[in-house]
């Protein structure tokens, strides 16, 4: 609104047409867009809690921009009057209105009342006065200008009540059937369901949700791991203080971060082995997936928390900031305590004997670990059969159905490893149920690894008293995150992702100087470029063509405008000549000049008015610029009846000539 005011002040009017018009709404869209990506990207991590930005937001700034810049335009004809509605659609899908307090629902109704203040500006500021309407007008404009603060504050209040009475169930309606909730909180949920993955898993399956840069496939990564069941919920460790940094990092450690603290995961952990990267996308609030061998951890903002199960978590939100994870190439096993045996090997006492039963007949007279999970492993990847998702009788324990039933049902990797973690507990095999994500996919263009939503994934890890925990995978073969890598996905998704991680690297390099690093980077982009026009020659071409038909389109719309306007410009010059050459005439031969202001009706006027032998003349002189003015300013002006002034002008100056 404050940049739409200077707008009124003549001298700051532009006389654009069409093209430029265009051209700078093109422009404030991209620029809002750019400005939307770069803050998402790189904006302070500390920061993102506190202020919100999304694409709807960014989308309904440059709509509210484009039409407060139809103020700065001549020619009212601008942009099309639905820009306004489209902004306050787009604030709607904003979805970023609170009402925590007296001021948030104040606020409401202060956004909402901008907008339909804005929208009341611009139909009754639209069209100025001139002086064809007058004073009449301007009242009108100010009428209706006054109406519209009235029903901007009435809607603004109507909606914020509506929203404020209805938000709860709104919001809880959008979670159960959208799944936000369990995405949001992949892999750090204090409890985990079964069936909470599988939506994950089958939604939008190829969104890439981790990016780590690493020599070798990252494989298995931890974000949670429970070690009670009941209730089909499995419960979280609990996760203790943050640890103190480490003062003399191993050797071979370069922080991929400046300035950055290294936390130790693992105790007694000696020697570094690999590095790995990671970039998690923002949706992922806390979680910190890293491998069973991670033995430091280092971000570059804020602490990090680590449970018995060396499982870590941020101290406060990631909001996509990345983290470095070093695994070592020694941990130390430390033997179970009795109480941690005890909470390893619990079962739920209401399906207990049938589970110690079902165990027994399946592990025979194997009495070592590692043969009582092969059995085990092999009981489930031979006899069921891997499916997303599975249909439990209601009022039936899921457990129950899935390991008891005949024939036996299929399911995905929650029920085989909670079957897996029952049954070797069962057979007194301490165990832990595990969420997180298997990486084993490299991005298709670029020479990094990702996990995607279908590479989200349960499994156990099981105690050996020689091994120490070891990680078992109870899961057929069909539903293994190795089994993914084969799938088609969105190639145009990878290629942005590309992008995007690509440039956040390049910029990190950049403010440590390391330019080699920067000279890497670039020419992995140039062949990832390539890779993605290989892989999706297709989509160019589409790009291109649709480029080309968006072009054409445009020339054939705006072909007969431009025509159009070509022939009233010919036509305006041809009468503005004559007018030139009439006005010459009567300066030199009745010493009357047409000043700027005077209008054509009131130098018709004067001449006629003129008291001199030639008044007869005169009045014939005084009808031509008459019929000049109803012919300029009527309308559009015919081609015939610019030739018939044309003709009529020689023909009164030839006479006058006669005349002397």
């Amino acid at each position: 609104m404050l940049f739409a005011l200077p707008g009124f002040v003549p001298r700051l009017q532009l006389d654009w047409g069409y093209r430029k018009k265009y051209l700078s709404a093109i422009a404030i869209g991209a620029l809002y867009l750019g400005w939307w990506w770069v803050d998402l990207q790189y904006r302070e991590p500390s920061l993102s809690a506190q202020f919100g930005n999304n694409l709807s937001v960014a989308f309904a700034l440059a709509l509210m921009m484009m039409q407060a810049l139809q103020f700065y335009w001549r020619d009212s004809r601008g942009l099309p009057g639905i820009y306004p509605f489209l902004g306050i659609l787009a604030l709607g899908f904003a979805a970023d209105l609170y009402f925590n307090s007296k001021i948030g629902y104040a606020r409401v109704v202060v956004v909402i009342m901008a907008f339909g203040l804005l929208v009341g500006l611009f139909y009754a500021a639209h069209h100025r006065a001139d002086e064809r309407h007058g004073a009449v007008f301007r009242r009108r404009r100010y009428t209706l200008l006054a109406l519209c603060y009235f029903l901007s504050f009435l809607l603004a209040s109507g909606t914020a009540f509506v929203i404020h009475n209805s938000e709860k169930a709104v919001g809880q309606w959008l979670i159960s059937n959208a799944n936000l909730g369990d995405r949001l909180t992949l892999g750090n949920r204090p409890t985990a369901r079964l069936d909470s993955m599988s939506d994950i898993k089958a939604n939008n399956f190829d969104h890439i949700a981790l990016e780590i840069v690493a020599e070798s496939s990252p494989g298995y990564l931890r974000g949670q791991i429970y070690d009670r069941y009941g209730d089909r919920t499995w419960s979280a460790l609990s996760f203790g203080e943050s640890p103190e940094p480490v003062q003399n990092p191993p050797a071979g450690y370069v922080s991929p971060f400046p300035e950055s603290d290294l936390y130790p995961v693992a105790a007694d952990a000696d020697t570094l082995r690999d590095t790995l990267v990671v970039y998690s996308e923002p949706a992922i609030d806390r979680a910190m997936f890293s491998p069973k061998e991670t033995g430091w951890v280092t971000r570059p903002t804020g602490g990090v928390m680590v449970n018995e199960a060396t499982v870590v978590q941020a101290d406060n939100a990631l909001h996509g900031e990345p983290y470095a994870l070093f695994t070592a190439a020694n941990v130390p096993t430390v033997a179970l305590t009795e109480d941690e045996r005890t909470r390893y090997t619990g079962l739920p006492p209401d399906i207990a004997p049938r589970l110690v039963a079902l165990a027994g007949s399946i592990v025979g007279d194997q009495s070592s670990t590692l043969g009582k999970i092969n059995a085990i492993t092999q009981h489930f990847t031979t006899n069921y059969d891997y499916k997303i998702g599975i249909q439990v009788p209601r009022g039936m324990d899921p457990m129950t159905y899935f390991l008891f039933s005949e024939p036996r049902p299929d399911a995905h990797c929650e029920y085989f490893a909670t079957g897996a973690a029952l049954l070797l507990r069962a057979v007194d095999v301490p165990t832990r149920y595990v969420t997180g994500v298997g990486v084993w996919e490299q991005h298709p263009f670029a020479d990094y690894w990702v996990g995607r939503n279908r590479d989200a994934h349960a499994w156990v890890e099981a105690w050996d008293d020689v091994e120490g925990w070891v990680i078992v995978e109870a899961t057929p073969a069909a539903g293994l995150p190795e089994a993914g890598q084969g799938q088609k996905t969105n190639a145009f998704r990878d290629f942005w992702s590309m992008i995007t991680l690509t440039v956040k690297r390049f910029i990190a390099a950049l403010r440590e100087g390391a330019w080699s690093a920067m000279g890497g980077l670039l020419r992995a982009l140039v062949v990832g470029v390539a890779h993605f026009f290989q892989a999706a020659w297709w989509l160019v071409l589409l790009l291109i063509g649709g480029g080309v038909g968006l072009w054409r389109l445009r020339h054939w719309i705006f072909r007969g405008r431009s025509a159009d306007k070509a022939d009233i410009d010919r036509q305006r010059q041809a009468l503005n000549q004559q007018l030139t050459v009439m006005d010459r005439w009567v300066r030199k031969r009745r010493q009357i000049t047409r000043k700027p202001h005077t209008t054509i009706h009131a130098f018709a006027n004067e001449i006629e008015g003129l008291d001199d032998e030639h008044r007869d003349h005169n009045t014939e002189i005084a009808e031509w610029y008459r019929r000049w003015a109803l012919v300029r300013y009527r309308g559009r002006p015919g081609d015939t009846e610019i030739r018939d002034l044309e003709q009529e002008l020689r023909q009164r100056l030839k006479k006058s000539r006669k005349r002397g």
